[in-house]
């Protein structure tokens, strides 16, 4: 993990090996996306990774893929850049990562649902901007729905339900720290 870094050129390799339509096998970018998302969980990678302008543009660009591996492994890598990490939420919500991640939520795979729903908790954290941002593109309507209802594809997946609520929820809550009205009134039952 420590070997994967922007000064040595490998991030932005591996980003444009996960966005060449057609011009690279479909398991070659699926790799490259999970090489990213794992090097993201290396703390000496973050820096490297939200100050590149390009690595930000290229994971957002990665979250609208036709593929949903790599969404959902581009959707995991900025979970993982913005995890406590005021600056890193900053960087992503002034580059329009809000509005892409929200989108994600229309998913019916249940891994990118898990990772957008972990994002937007994680870009939510700290960053009331964020939070407006998730106001303003629909998105507590979107985690609302995920919220209360089920969507898995597969049965299989009925135990990530449990994680895709719970992101949502954190993602509300952290919502209405900034405007408590605006979230509730899409519950018309008693909230807990």
């Amino acid at each position: 993990q420590k070997l994967i870094n922007v000064r040595q050129g490998i991030i932005p390799a591996l980003l444009q090996l996960c966005l060449q339509d057609g011009e690279t096998d479909w398991e070659i970018a699926k790799n490259a996306a999970l090489a990213i998302s794992i090097a993201s969980y290396e703390m000496s990678n973050h820096v490297d990774m939200t100050n590149s302008q390009e690595c930000v543009q290229m994971l957002l660009k990665m979250c609208e893929h036709k593929d949903a591996e790599i969404q959902t492994h581009a959707a995991v890598t900025i979970a993982n850049l913005c995890h406590r990490d005021e600056n890193a939420q900053a960087i992503f919500g002034n580059s329009n990562a809000i509005p892409v991640i929200v989108g994600m939520g229309d998913s019916i795979v249940v891994d990118v649902l898990e990772a957008a729903t972990c994002a937007l908790a994680n870009l939510t954290c700290f960053c009331d901007i964020n939070c407006e941002k998730v106001m303003q593109t629909g998105g507590v309507l979107v985690l609302v729905s995920l919220v209360a209802n089920s969507y898995s594809e597969n049965l299989l997946d009925l135990d990530q339900n449990d994680e895709v609520q719970a992101n949502a929820m954190e993602a509300l809550a952290n919502v209405s720290r900034v405007n408590g009205e605006f979230t509730t009134k899409f519950f018309d039952q008693q909230v807990i």
